[in-house]
């Protein structure tokens, strides 16, 4: 059986200064702008894993069973960028998810911004960091 995932052991504090900055997909964008490139590596394998994990933990649960995979994606990214405290309490089950119609809203492509600033900046596509 795999061990629990415990998200303050790998999500930094850095990271979630980073999302404070990421109220829309243009403060997201001048966010990353600001950074080596590093560290939007490391910030987005950071949200893809809190992603991921959040999905998983949903799924394991039960709480959103009959959600598909990307609405489950499009919730915990909703989730994901309230920041550190609605993130670990919906995690942990102590948070009532939103309402269904809420689960998706506001939901700007993170991912594809990552991507678009570091092609942009750096002439790579992000996805490639995640194959160090």
């Amino acid at each position: 059986m795999k061990e629990p995932v415990d998200p303050t052991q790998y999500i930094p504090a850095a990271f979630w200064e980073f999302i404070a900055h990421c109220a829309t997909a243009d403060t997201t964008r001048a966010a990353l702008q600001t950074l080596a490139r590093h560290e939007v590596a490391i910030l987005f394998r950071t949200f893809m894993q809190a992603r991921a994990d959040l999905v998983h933990e949903l799924g394991i649960t039960g709480r959103a069973a009959d959600a598909s995979e990307d609405t489950l994606e499009d919730l915990a990214q909703t989730v994901l960028l309230q920041g550190r405290e609605p993130y670990l309490s919906t995690f942990r089950g102590k948070r009532a998810l939103p309402p269904r119609s809420d689960w998706g809203t506001n939901v700007f492509g993170v991912v594809g911004i990552f991507d678009e600033v570091y092609l942009k900046r750096f002439g790579l596509q992000i996805f490639d960091e995640l194959e160090d």
